[in-house]
């Protein structure tokens, strides 16, 4: 009786964990005012070009850096290519939880893009992901891909009047991935 105790046990805190691990999906429906947000961050994250990615170091502190992402995918995915021996690789690895952070002046708008990161280095993933202005960075090919899957965005936008809360400046935010 113990044995089946046990067993029934394990299996609960198994199933729980793997609920708890399993990757959020993403929102097939947004509202009128949330289609209006993603459609003037795609324009930011476009006009911006380079965005500044964020992970958090051993000492979790937020480590920024300006990379050259892909543009992002229909669900706002990023790819974007490092060395396999970057602080990037190991503080991704260490802790998923990053962010990517896209300015365009010309806008006076800026987009936030929060979630989760991991390191791909799957040679035909990394064939598919390739953008020719890398090759003055990596010669060799000798990359890997660091693949941002958001699950959330908070935007500005003041030129199209998306300016958030003017009380508390709380920014427009709309939840991607749930």
């Amino acid at each position: 009786m113990k044995k089946y105790i046990l067993i029934t046990l394990i299996l609960i805190i198994a199933c729980t964990n793997q609920k708890n691990n399993s990757p959020k999906i993403y929102r097939n429906a947004f509202t009128d005012k949330e289609k209006t947000i993603l459609r003037a961050s795609r324009e930011i994250i476009k006009n911006a070009y380079f965005g500044s990615f964020i992970s958090l170091n051993k000492e979790n502190y937020p480590k920024s850096r300006e990379v050259e992402p892909l543009s992002p995918n229909d669900k706002f995915v990023i790819y974007f290519a490092t060395k396999p021996n970057t602080r990037k690789v190991n503080e991704v690895s260490n802790n998923p939880k990053t962010a990517f952070h896209f300015f365009d002046k010309s806008q006076l708008g800026y987009v936030s893009l929060y979630g989760k990161s991991v390191v791909i280095t799957n040679k035909d993933s990394i064939k598919n992901h390739w953008n020719r202005a890398w090759d003055r960075y990596y010669p060799n090919k000798k990359y890997v891909l660091i693949k941002f899957v958001p699950e959330y965005l908070e935007m500005v936008n003041i030129k199209t009047g998306l300016t958030g809360n003017s009380t508390n400046w709380r920014p427009e935010k709309v939840i991607l991935r749930k």
